[in-house]
């Protein structure tokens, strides 16, 4: 089965950006949200609707347009959208193209049912949408419900479809337990051979519980080091506990006095943290 895609959510188009300030800021946004669909969920591209270049950012401008007018400026961002952004929603012949003319799908948007092709075609293939931050409604949503009607049988049934219009939503537990659960991530690896991992534990109870489990979880490819024993906490609730740079506590919450490591990843920031934090807990908690 192939893996879930991202597509573009045409609706976020409008309301369209009034001043050039507001153009600055929509591609800023949407390329923090690229940059991780492409450099750690995995993806080369996002299905639109159209091509990038024609997507409309003010009245009468076009992605095209932007690039025309900062030709010798910083547009990195409007280059991201170009190599990313990519049509079709649905190629022909395909399992998503059956399902596409059986159903009628259309999205529940503020009370009201409205047709949404993008939201449409990520429940197709069990993919997600990414949006402009142009409103609201997406940025304090993380998922949205799209209604689903089998035109044989005139069954109706609604889905949750997850949609992204701002980096930090990436960090939503819903969608974190999805993408560890669905997609083919792209930890950040690092340079130190397993072998050549470095494990240090103090002499505590359990040491060589803690030291089996180190050796194991030091396979990882983003596990720098375990770099200490966790002090002994028996009320302790989290397997996982985000610290700053890459550091992360893992808890063995079936042993006496919940014992644990302190591990140093290859993280850059605390999203990348929190998948870490989710992926041992998957494989090892």
């Amino acid at each position: 089965m192939r893996e879930p895609e991202p597509f573009f959510n045409e609706i976020s188009v409008e309301p369209l950006c009034e001043t050039d300030q507001e153009i600055e800021s929509r591609i800023k946004t949407f390329v923090a949200v690229l940059k991780f669909c492409g450099g750690f969920l995995g993806f080369k591209k996002v299905r639109s609707n159209k091509p990038a270049k024609d997507l409309e950012l003010k009245k009468d401008f076009s992605l095209k347009d932007y690039l025309a007018k900062n030709a010798y400026g910083n547009n990195f961002g409007a280059q991201m959208f170009l190599s990313m952004l990519k049509p079709p929603y649905i190629y022909d012949d395909t399992e998503e193209e059956k399902m596409y003319i059986l159903h009628t799908t259309k999205l529940v948007r503020k009370e009201q049912e409205v047709i949404a092709d993008g939201f449409a075609c990520a429940y197709y293939s069990s993919g997600f949408v990414v949006s402009f931050a142009s409103d609201d409604f997406w940025v304090q949503n993380t998922s949205f419900t799209l209604s689903v009607v089998e035109d044989e049988t005139r069954k109706a049934r609604n889905h949750r479809i997850f949609g992204i219009s701002h980096l930090k939503q990436f960090a939503e537990p819903e969608f974190v337990s999805w993408a560890i659960n669905n997609l083919s991530l792209k930890f950040r690896a690092s340079e130190i051979a397993p072998e050549a991992k470095r494990i240090s534990l103090r002499p505590d109870h359990g040491k060589q519980t803690l030291q089996e489990f180190s050796q194991r979880i030091k396979k990882e490819s983003y596990i720098v080091e375990v770099v200490n024993s966790l002090a002994f906490d028996p009320k302790a609730k989290k397997k996982t506990t985000i610290r700053n740079n890459g550091l992360i506590d893992i808890r063995l919450m079936d042993t006496d006095n919940k014992i644990g490591i302190l591990v140093r990843t290859t993280a850059h920031n605390e999203l990348e943290s929190i998948y870490m934090a989710a992926d041992i807990e998957k494989k090892y908690l």
